[in-house]
């Protein structure tokens, strides 16, 4: 009996969904609802060890989120509770599943259905089974979507990477007064580049991924430009833009700059990458995760680019959490 963990994650997500975050115990996937989903039986994704399963799909004319034995399902008629809106975003916590119907960044009226459960953390053994096959040597891919699921991949443990690090002082600027620390500032991002690429190497050079840092696009310097070998199709490509959280270039990088690049050098994919320096050392921007992340989204939403290769967006903490005696 082959007792091996199992994830499967649908070619038609375009690796925009990763092993890595579906076995986070927060997460949030945002679909735009085609009714004729819901006559099909139709896998999302699929994550199964021993005793642990966690899946989405459609399956008897309804759309499904399942952890363990508990199951969420959701009919044709959820979408008629909001007229004129076809986005889903699925969810979960470790307690709680739910399907939110509303707009892109959650701008006006939404429904919600939940199911609360016991807590079910996914095992540590998977985590390590995970990292393991994100790591194995690749000369070439199968598919296009097993291009962009091992970038992907390899931005969704560059936040694990950081976390490891001892010092994160590689981010800052520092300012002293003789021996003693007076202030830290946020690097500038293109003074970051060479600790991103550094970070990122190993996983990029086991994937055969090539890494181009300030790339000439003819309309500006793109911050990554990423290409591997796809068999029977050539290279593949994949732009990447880093913007600080607190720049105020923020939105304007993922509405216009971001497409500019792909546009012009006809890159149908793209990822969008935050540098969140929020914490004892810095506090800006002084807004909540939740308003951040629905301004991107509204941003990303007006992008021109095409509704079937939407940019995935990346968040980094690089700032120094608060210490437990602020709290």
């Amino acid at each position: 009996m082959n007792n091996s963990p199992t994830i499967y994650i649908n070619p038609d997500a375009e690796g925009r969904i990763t092993p890595h975050a579906l076995l986070h115990s927060e997460g949030t996937i945002e679909l735009i609802m085609d009714k004729r989903l819901f006559r099909t039986d139709y896998c999302l994704f699929h994550v199964a060890t021993a005793g642990f399963w966690f899946g989405m799909g459609f399956k008897y004319g309804k759309f499904h989120i399942q952890r363990n034995e508990n199951l969420l399902s959701i009919g044709p008629s959820f979408l008629k509770k909001l007229k004129s809106n076809d986005v889903i975003l699925a969810s979960w916590t470790l307690d709680t599943m739910t399907f939110l119907l509303g707009p892109v960044g959650f701008q006006g009226p939404s429904v919600t259905k939940s199911l609360k459960m016991k807590p079910n953390p996914t095992p540590l053994s998977l985590f390590i089974w995970a990292r393991k096959q994100s790591l194995l040597p690749a000369e070439q891919f199968e598919s296009e979507s097993e291009f962009l699921s091992r970038i992907h991949s390899g931005l969704d443990l560059l936040q694990d990477k950081i976390d490891e690090m001892t010092n994160i002082n590689a981010f800052w600027d520092i300012q002293y007064e003789g021996n003693r620390i007076i202030g830290r500032t946020p690097k500038k991002e293109v003074d970051l580049h060479s600790v991103i690429q550094a970070l990122l190497s190993d996983h990029m050079f086991l994937s055969s991924v090539e890494v181009y840092s300030e790339y000439q696009t003819g309309v500006g310097n793109l911050d990554f430009l990423f290409t591997g070998v796809v068999k029977d199709k050539g290279i593949a490509k994949l732009c990447a833009e880093f913007k600080s959280a607190h720049s105020a270039d923020l939105v304007k990088g993922l509405e216009y700059q971001l497409p500019t690049y792909m546009r012009n050098k006809k890159v149908e994919h793209g990822t969008y990458c935050i540098l969140d320096f929020r914490g004892e050392w810095f506090d800006k921007p002084r807004i909540d995760d939740q308003m951040l992340t629905a301004e991107l989204g509204r941003a990303s939403s007006r992008a021109n680019l095409p509704a079937v290769h939407p940019v995935k967006v990346h968040f980094f903490r690089l700032g120094k959490e608060d210490s437990a005696s602020k709290l």
